[in-house]
């Protein structure tokens, strides 16, 4: 079995990384992990440790090139599609990734015959809602760039999928928080700041509320994903999320009682334009496909991301 992992060093790739490196089994299993990056962010985040393994090769370049593609894939490789342009509280993404030609990017690996494709999207794509349990057939509306982009993305692999059989498997992920995670939104920017000791900075007055999900959850579910012989999971589409929700304001204040900061360390910004107030799902049709299900307490997921920020502060 041959893993391509695009976008690997970023957030969710750095720890997929990590976590199939501490997976003995998984790696009984391989035979190569080919991570594929373009370091956007201008540093490498996947460990020393990791990158001098014989099993794990690292190419920077980006995945939609077709001599990458060539040049790596070959039949019955899974690729794991994490690959997505930078997108962060103070930098959201404005489309630039709609220009990419994901139709020519789609056709050269029809054409390498792969078994799995899995690709993450986001829960943003339902937008602006009050469910207490975001389904995969609920509308979507798409309130920003980034989740637009991300249904074109998903629209175009079932075209795929129904015309080419092509193998793909799409996962909406809630709010994904733990340790790599670039400095751009709530969790990671509000320590990075408390570790400065700078104010947090939150919008809507803390409002809002989200289903957060510690990244080794979804971690394990990418495993199960890729070990699972079911056929019955292709062209499907997936939630991921715990179903129980926080909002803004609690885990602002959970942070400054953790850093033993007063409530005055708090900067009220306005509202974000198409920022979503609320969004949770059980993901119960992963549970079921996957036996899978999250088992890191948000809390407790929080405590280890603080303290691998503050011994990570380079």
């Amino acid at each position: 079995m041959k893993i391509i992992i695009s976008g690997a060093s970023g957030f969710l790739g750095a720890n997929l990384t990590a976590f199939m490196f501490n997976n003995k089994k998984l790696l009984s299993r391989v035979k190569e992990i080919i991570l594929v990056d373009t370091l956007q962010y201008g540093k490498q985040k996947i460990d020393t440790e990791i990158l001098v393994n014989k099993k794990f090769h690292f190419i920077k370049a980006s995945v939609y090139d077709k001599s990458i593609v060539d040049k790596i894939v070959k039949k019955d490789d899974i690729i794991i599609h994490l690959a997505t342009d930078m997108n962060t509280f103070d930098n959201p993404q404005t489309g630039k990734n709609m220009t990419v030609d994901l139709d020519s990017y789609l056709k050269a690996l029809l054409a390498k015959k792969i078994s799995k494709f899995i690709f993450f999207s986001t829960a943003n794509v339902y937008g602006i809602n009050d469910s207490n349990d975001l389904l995969e057939t609920d509308v979507l509306k798409p309130t920003t760039h980034y989740s637009a982009s991300k249904i074109a993305f998903e629209s175009l692999l079932q075209v795929y999928f129904y015309q080419h059989n092509f193998p793909i498997i799409i996962f909406r992920p809630v709010t994904i928080f733990g340790p790599y995670q670039h400095p751009g939104w709530l969790v990671p920017l509000s320590i990075t700041r408390l570790l400065k000791n700078e104010k947090i900075q939150i919008t809507s007055g803390g409002k809002m509320k989200r289903d957060w999900i510690f990244v080794d959850d979804v971690c394990n579910l990418i495993i199960r994903t890729i070990l699972s012989k079911k056929v019955s999971v292709f062209g499907e589409i997936y939630n991921i999320g715990t179903g129980k929700e926080e909002t803004v304001m609690e885990i602002a204040e959970y942070l400054l009682k953790k850093f033993n900061k007063p409530k005055s360390y708090i900067k009220y910004l306005p509202p974000r334009d198409g920022d979503i107030p609320r969004e949770v799902t059980f993901a119960m049709k992963a549970r079921k496909s996957f036996n899978w299900k999250p088992k890191v307490d948000f809390y407790k997921g929080l405590d280890i991301t603080i303290d691998w920020f503050k011994n990570n502060q380079d």
